[in-house]
């Protein structure tokens, strides 16, 4: 480190702490709807990648939450299109 930056203390060190705070009920039944569609489809239509959402289908809790609005919003989306045709 460099002596002009100064030194910094264990006070002053950052940790981001991710709390799932969805509902464990809640994931599970997005889980099983996504499961209804291809992961390349959800993928298209979510704009997501498609290990996030294979790793989604596979029970991983590890998605971010701006990435299930975005997976939720295209499940509703695919499902709502099967309706109409």
């Amino acid at each position: 480190m460099m002596a002009e930056a100064g030194i910094v203390e264990p006070t002053d060190d950052t940790f981001r702490e991710y709390e799932r705070v969805v509902d464990a009920k809640y994931l599970e039944q997005i889980r099983a709807e996504a499961n209804e569609f291809s992961t390349k489809r959800l993928s298209r239509q979510s704009r997501l990648a498609e290990c996030a959402i294979r790793s989604f289908k596979n029970g991983k809790n590890t998605i971010r939450p701006r990435s299930l609005r975005k997976l939720v919003r295209a499940i509703h989306d695919l499902q709502n299109k099967n309706v109409k045709n």
